[in-house]
């Protein structure tokens, strides 16, 4: 398809989403959607990639019958960074001018895509908008509504507050906008998903990373566009959310090591590495001891603090994971 449109047809705004063996999720998010309030300075074409052989999810999209045109593929390569890249490719071919993003996994609010489509006029020197991605708990999905079970070993949190245009606090591809100018492979810097993230993920952590530190890029919160997901079963679980959080701290010191050049010297990496598994070291053998200290008075705060204090102490062998990553 050719990059350049006749001058009476509106820039395009690309929906992109990567999904696999995800059916019922997929269908669900896809529902919301069909629901959201299309833009009125832009057209809108949905991008779905598979990340398998063949495609499985024709039948799914026949079925919703959606108002804006799709484009399905197969991307036969298994992987987060591979997936990923099969959508910012198509979304180049197709000449848009800003591909949003969001997880299989997730439902979006009815003004998402409006919500970006103002957030990129109003923040024109932000390359990337991001919004957020509320956790809906088996007791609620608002901070306010959320009960505590009694048997839970980790606070229930929700992503942290920032105004409108400032830095997300954590950039990921839960739910986002890039510009052109990041995926463009003519007309910007053709940035593309680091492949070696492919099996242990974190791969938008570096994608970010680079944008950032290598291209001067800017992030800029949206507020308004609002994504949900569910956070039920194993993901609600210590065990789940203290590995995952330890899997990502090893991927973002990986990260450092594998872009120190971005960090001026590898002297300077390794400091930030030290001093963020010192942090992780005190923050651990702090919650520990104040969990002992509540365990008799008050013994869901301990289990609270405890919960955390092992989140900690997962991620003081995030060290060595990174190392081992670095060779991939």
């Amino acid at each position: 398809m050719s990059k350049t449109q006749p001058a009476d047809v509106k820039p395009l705004m690309a929906i992109g989403i990567c999904t696999r063996d995800r059916h019922e999720l997929l269908h669900r998010c896809l529902i919301s959607l069909k629901n959201t309030t299309l833009p009125k300075r832009y057209r809108t074409e949905l991008i779905i990639v598979e990340n398998a052989e063949t495609l499985s999810i024709e039948s799914i999209i026949e079925e919703l019958d959606l108002t804006m045109p799709v484009h399905l593929a197969a991307e036969p390569k298994i992987g987060y960074s591979s997936v990923r890249n099969r959508v910012l490719d198509m979304a180049d071919e197709m000449g848009a001018d800003i591909l949003l993003g969001v997880d299989d996994d997730e439902e979006v609010c009815e003004n998402w895509v409006i919500a970006y489509e103002a957030a990129s006029e109003l923040l024109p020197d932000c390359d990337v908008m991001m919004g957020p991605t509320n956790l809906r708990y088996a007791n609620g999905d608002e901070p306010s509504s959320i009960v505590q079970s009694a048997g839970h070993w980790i606070e229930r949190t929700q992503p942290l507050k920032r105004a409108f245009g400032q830095r997300p606090y954590v950039p990921a591809t839960m739910n986002y906008a890039l510009r052109k100018a990041v995926f463009s492979k003519q007309s910007g810097l053709g940035l593309r998903f680091d492949e070696r993230f492919n099996k242990i993920g974190s791969e938008d952590t570096a994608f970010f990373f680079i944008l950032e530190n290598l291209y001067g890029g800017k992030l800029g919160w949206v507020p308004e566009a609002r994504a949900f997901e569910d956070r039920l079963g194993k993901r609600d679980t210590l065990k789940f959310i203290s590995e995952r959080n330890a899997r990502n701290q090893a991927a973002y010191f990986s990260i450092v090591l594998a872009h120190q050049k971005t960090q001026k010297t590898l002297p300077v990496a390794l400091s930030e590495i030290r001093q963020t598994t010192l942090k992780h070291a005190f923050y651990a053998f702090y919650h520990f001891i104040a969990a002992a200290l509540y365990a008799l008075d008050q013994p869901q705060r301990a289990k609270k603090l405890f919960g955390t204090s092992v989140c900690h102490f997962k991620c003081l062998g995030a060290v060595t994971a990174a190392f081992k990553w670095r060779q991939l």
